[in-house]
């Protein structure tokens, strides 16, 4: 849940189709799948992270319908290992 929406949000953190699977639908299928469970979650929002730097990804993706927002997401990892 996202109290600024007053709904669910959810987020695709990475979609990763092998080299040779490319093209032929795998990606478009794990989105639309994606895309009705967030349907039937009533989620009100759905991101999905891409590198700016995979061009055609992000073209992929935006033809799908997804808006670039030219957001950057910034991650803390390292300090968060337990020792």
């Amino acid at each position: 849940p996202q109290q600024r929406m007053k709904g669910r949000m959810a987020t695709i953190d990475e979609l990763m189709v092998l080299p040779h699977w490319r093209r032929k639908g795998v990606g478009r299928a794990l989105l639309e799948r994606a895309i009705e469970r967030a349907r039937a979650l009533a989620v009100k929002r759905l991101l999905l992270t891409a590198e700016p730097a995979h061009q055609d990804a992000v073209a992929f993706i935006t033809k799908l319908g997804f808006a670039d927002t030219q957001a950057r997401v910034l991650r803390l990892e390292a300090s968060l290992k337990r020792s």
